[in-house]
């Protein structure tokens, strides 16, 4: 097996143990998991990816309940890095056509070939809006940095830039160029840490 095969594995395997962790049992049917007492789904893994066999909503009361679940295991599925795939032919056209069913995927993300149909896991940006970063900041005249952080608004993962404003007051004269509330854009390289805003604000770092 190969590293890029281990770590397929091990991904399938952290995907299908946190879809147990949030479903029950279904005892009627034990290749089933309930989700949320409303959605009875059928995952498996099936070669380098997740195959959903089925997905059945348990109510005839008609409130997004399978759009929501769907949207949780496409969660999972970019948490995880895991490919889902499926079929889109219908099984109960009273509900929904075979035609709606794999408009109903592509909306979720799904690209379509024939009646299969596959999503690829979305990355998320190294760092997310709201979130903290500290930051080396070189002092030319001193040859004494300091540290500062920076609420992040946004990242751009190709040019390796984080875009936000600075959280605290500079110790060092910037020629008025740095201050409290600047929007500044700053390099990975010069990161030296990072925090969720939860982090941040339970423990707010000195």
């Amino acid at each position: 097996m190969t590293h890029r095969d281990q770590s397929v594995s091990k991904n399938l395997t952290e995907f299908m143990r946190a879809v147990w962790a949030e479903t029950e049992p279904n005892p009627l049917n034990n290749r089933e998991r309930i989700y949320q007492n409303q959605v009875a789904i059928e995952v498996s893994p099936f070669g380098d990816a997740i195959r959903l066999q089925h997905l059945r909503v348990l109510t005839n009361v008609r409130a997004g309940h399978g759009s929501r679940t769907m949207q949780w295991l496409c969660g999972l599925a970019d948490k995880h890095g895991v490919i889902l795939r499926a079929t889109a032919k219908s099984t109960d056209k009273k509900r929904m056509s075979s035609q709606q069913l794999k408009a109903w995927y592509k909306r979720l993300g799904f690209s379509l070939t024939g009646n299969d149909v596959e999503r690829l896991p979305v990355s998320s940006p190294t760092y997310q809006r709201g979130d903290y970063v500290k930051v080396e900041f070189p002092d030319e005249t001193t040859g004494i940095g300091e540290w500062m952080w920076i609420r992040v608004h946004r990242c751009d993962e190709e040019k390796k830039l984080v875009f936000g404003t600075l959280d605290n007051e500079p110790v060092n004269d910037y020629g008025g160029n740095v201050e409290l509330g600047s929007e500044l854009a700053v390099a990975y390289s010069q990161i030296r840490e990072h925090k969720k805003p939860t982090e941040f604000t339970k423990q707010r770092p000195c």
